[in-house]
């Protein structure tokens, strides 16, 4: 299960402990990460730095997972922090999964509704079948973000 620790679906989350809890397996957490570009230009030169950010990564990944860890603590919980884009380290560890749990986003635009980026990916090079979860998050054209309505009537509003 990729996730995103600055905008957590607790749909996705559910989804995930919830089939590791039916297929009686563990969980694994998949995180992939990239420092903002002015951090990046000096990570070669302070590995102190870098450690401190892969740090505050792990923290935050554990903050979202917490709520849940406690909720089914018999489920084991592999968090795996990895360096860049999520889409190449979700595909790797598909080989050794039995389901990749992914949230999707719609993104509508003037031609029409899309997933993201990364579920598309997933969707196309993931070894083993992806569940795409739905966010209930949406994003419009201009990167605006909105919520379905959950009764139904598809409309989504934007802020």
């Amino acid at each position: 299960m990729p996730l995103d620790t600055d905008s957590p679906h607790d749909t996705v989350i559910e989804f995930a402990f919830d089939a590791a809890t039916r297929r009686g397996s563990g969980l694994r957490v998949v995180f992939g990460w990239n420092p903002p570009p002015y951090y990046a230009y000096g990570l070669s030169a302070d590995l102190g730095l870098h450690e401190e950010l892969c740090r505050q990564q792990v923290a935050a990944l554990a903050e979202v997972l917490r709520p849940w860890r406690e909720k089914l603590p018999d489920i084991e919980v592999v968090q795996q922090l990895r360096y860049g884009g999520a889409v190449n380290h979700l595909v790797n560890a598909s080989r050794e999964a039995s389901l990749v749990v992914v949230g999707r986003r719609i993104r509508t635009n003037p031609f029409g509704v899309h997933i993201g980026p990364i579920t598309h990916a997933v969707q196309h090079h993931a070894t083993t079948p992806p569940h795409l979860s739905p966010s209930w998050r949406t994003t419009d054209a201009y990167g605006r973000r909105g919520e379905h309505d959950h009764e139904g009537s598809g409309r989504t509003g934007f802020r």
